[in-house]
């Protein structure tokens, strides 16, 4: 997860990354496995405990995302409604990195 900004400290679970660009991140711990949908069910877990720090992120902040990043031999991705669900109520964006699709591009 990130969020910009430069004048307030970090909420619990983030940590300040680059203090003159004010972004906070936080670490989303996850299953390693093979199976995605595992995967997002580690991701949503972790996020779900810190769902109202991230609701209130959400009120203040537009410029705060989940970006996920897969390494894995595949070109869709179904995300899951529970995680958009989430992503909806704490009113943060999701972004999508595959390794493949810059394989693709090539």
């Amino acid at each position: 997860m990130v969020c910009r900004n430069p004048e307030v400290s970090p909420p619990n679970g983030f940590v300040l990354e680059r203090k003159e660009l004010g972004l906070w991140v936080m670490d989303v711990p996850f299953e390693s496995s093979d199976v995605l949908n595992e995967q997002f069910s580690s991701i949503f877990d972790h996020l779900l405990e810190h769902e109202e720090t991230l609701k209130q992120i959400g009120k203040n902040y537009e410029d705060f995302a989940l970006n996920l990043e897969f390494s894995l031999p595949i070109f869709l991705v179904s995300l899951p409604l529970s995680l958009i669900d989430l992503a909806s109520r704490c009113r943060f964006q999701i972004g999508i990195i595959s390794d493949q699709m810059a394989e693709y591009d090539s």
